[in-house]
């Protein structure tokens, strides 16, 4: 009986010293490594150009089929107006017509106005600006704007992203290395890494949010990106 528990503890020992010999491995493995963050950016410029806006028309509460008839009419004009330009890849989208009621000073409606929001893309960026900035095209055809608003974007973004993470892993190398150059190691194979947030801003922007962000404010833009990475030392 005696001896039985002599083997048993033997074996429990030689368990444990295996099982802490393990743990010591890895945590020495775990700590060979240099901690970086790397860092890229790049200025770009948009190639796609969102223009949206409202096109309205006030109608007496008892003539709204009118109504209907004359902002049709001023959409398809608005449509005549944009084909004729001969905008590259143009898409027009139109959103559902909306109703609100006009009161007057005593809180009395007799009239409704009939707004439908426009969308127009396009890789015409110009052609867009001009239409936008001077649209006198549109007054003369009585087609009026509420509001209007201009958005850019990019086309190869996804492209961009990926070169940009490729540039901040290689910046993250080379920081590696200066942390090392004062020692008689060098930096080995990249063991893990972990891309940040995107940052898309304005030119000379410093602004930064922990979600990313993507102004589309301005055509040219800055798209920056950390990563967090980790290299062995040789």
């Amino acid at each position: 009986m005696e001896s039985s528990n002599k083997l048993t503890l033997a074996i429990g020992l030689v368990i444990s010293s295996l099982i802490l010999g393990f743990f010591f491995y890895v945590s020495r493995n775990e700590s060979n490594t240099v901690k970086v963050v790397g860092y890229a950016s790049e200025s770009f410029e948009s190639d796609i150009i969102r223009w949206n806006f409202n096109v309205t028309e006030i109608s007496f509460n008892q003539d709204l089929k009118n109504g209907y008839a004359r902002l049709n009419k001023k959409i398809n004009d608005l449509k005549n107006i944009i084909n004729s330009n001969k905008l590259e890849d143009v898409e027009i989208i139109l959103k559902p017509i909306s109703i609100n009621d006009i009161y007057d000073r005593d809180g009395i409606t007799n009239n409704k106005k009939l707004s439908q929001e426009v969308l127009i893309t396009s890789k015409s960026l110009e052609q867009i600006e001009e239409l936008s900035t001077n649209p006198s095209i549109f007054i003369e055809n009585n087609v009026l704007f509420e509001f209007s608003n201009i958005e850019y974007y990019y086309s190869k973004l996804d492209d961009l992203k990926k070169e940009l993470l490729g540039k901040a892993i290689i910046n993250a190398k080379e920081r590696a290395h200066e942390i090392l150059s004062a020692t008689n190691h060098k930096v080995g194979d990249l063991r893990t890494a972990r891309s940040g947030v995107f940052q898309i801003t304005e030119p000379l922007s410093t602004e930064v949010a922990a979600y990313g962000l993507y102004s589309t404010a301005t055509k040219k833009k800055n798209i920056k990106v950390t990563v967090s990475a980790d290299f062995d030392i040789d």
